[in-house]
């Protein structure tokens, strides 16, 4: 059941940003964590601040996560708080969880590739630490290749994805 839930969750944000602003994207590609093998990602801006993001990753069962990001303009223009939630399906095994960090959008004129740092925590299965970090290059208008390596503590695997985003 909670399962469902958050896959209609993830469906639905990923529907509403897709129409809801002119930088909706959807993205998949391979993905290591642990035994999984592909990653599909969605989201977009709702408002100039906020943007909403899911992505589902092919681990154990199921890992699907969906998270906002505000933009903190009054601090630092690349500047985002993260607030999320989490499901971890691993067959007789599940966890969900709260997600809540930052992240970093390094980026201006001069660079041709974007670095974005993003920090979190994420409560399911007695909570752990990810740091990450990604990239993309836009090589037509609509289409980049994206990449991202992230290191979680506890026990949690690390995770390497990489991908390409179609933009719309």
């Amino acid at each position: 059941m909670k399962k469902t839930l958050i896959a209609t969750a993830i469906a639905g944000a990923m529907a509403f940003s897709a129409h809801a602003s002119a930088d909706a994207y959807i993205a998949g590609g391979i993905y290591d964590f642990g035994d999984s093998n592909v990653y599909l990602a969605g989201g977009g801006s709702l408002t100039p601040e906020l943007s909403l993001h899911g992505k589902f990753i092919d681990a154990g069962d199921s890992v699907l996560r969906v998270t906002g990001e505000y933009l903190m303009r009054d601090i630092d223009s690349s500047l985002s708080a993260v607030l999320g939630i989490s499901h971890y399906d691993w067959g007789m095994f599940d966890d969900t969880g709260a997600i809540v960090g930052a992240s970093y959008h390094l980026q201006n004129d001069d660079m041709v590739i974007p670095v974005i740092f993003r920090g979190t925590y994420d409560t399911a299965w007695d909570g752990f630490f990810g740091l990450e970090v990604g990239t993309r290059y836009f090589f037509e208008e609509n289409l980049a290749v994206e990449g991202s390596y992230k290191i979680n503590t506890n026990g949690m695997d690390n995770e390497i994805g990489v991908g390409l985003r179609f933009t719309f």
